[in-house]
């Protein structure tokens, strides 16, 4: 990463963060902190902390918006099946490899949002052991307001930060994707991330 980027995506974080790392505050583990305080984020190492807090965030701005325009899913009921498929519709299997989640996992969603209306369960006509998902009408809407709700999101960030740290955190966001790629090709640390078991 570049020192331009490396900078600009310091200032996005700092931006970002909303508290003092050393204020005292409760925690989920309570943990005492070193500053005699309590830990105030329950995933340990700053990159993890500040994408658990990015990624609440932005569930709880899509949860708020999906609710206001009368949708009752949030992205953790639904998420992992909605992202996943077309219009035309998809298999339980190919939804569970884009998502990276069990067939099973997603068939469990896929049945609760077929009980709210937001997609039908069918098989395939040249095997009928495949089931297919498909989303319904009311379904599509609320992939449309998902979507209208990321753009909202992206502009008030652009708003707030800028394109150029939005750009940085994008690159970061693309480094870390690399990364895990890298990891799952079998390239990741060769010592385990210097991290040994008792």
């Amino acid at each position: 990463m570049s020192a331009s980027a490396r900078g600009a995506a310091q200032r996005l974080e700092r931006r970002l963060y909303t508290g003092e790392v050393s204020s005292p505050s409760r925690s989920v583990s309570g943990e005492p902190g070193p500053d005699g305080g309590v830990w105030n984020d329950p995933m340990p190492g700053l990159i993890g902390s500040f994408v658990q807090r990015a990624v609440v965030a932005m569930t709880t701005y899509l949860e708020q918006g999906l609710r206001a325009a009368g949708y009752d899913i949030t992205p953790a009921r639904a998420g992992n099946v909605m992202r996943n498929i077309t219009p035309e519709g998809a298999t339980i299997v190919a939804i569970a490899r884009a998502a990276g989640v069990s067939k099973q996992a997603i068939s469990r969603q896929a049945e609760g949002l077929q009980k709210l209306g937001y997609v039908v369960i069918g098989t395939s006509e040249a095997d009928r052991r495949v089931r297919i998902v498909k989303p319904t009408p009311f379904g599509l809407e609320s992939r449309d307001v998902v979507a209208h709700l990321y753009q909202q999101l992206e502009e008030k960030l652009t708003d707030r930060v800028g394109t150029a740290d939005l750009a940085a955190f994008r690159h970061v966001v693309d480094a870390l994707q690399d990364i895990g790629a890298e990891t799952d090709r079998g390239a990741g640390p060769p010592d385990g991330g210097g991290v040994s078991r008792p």
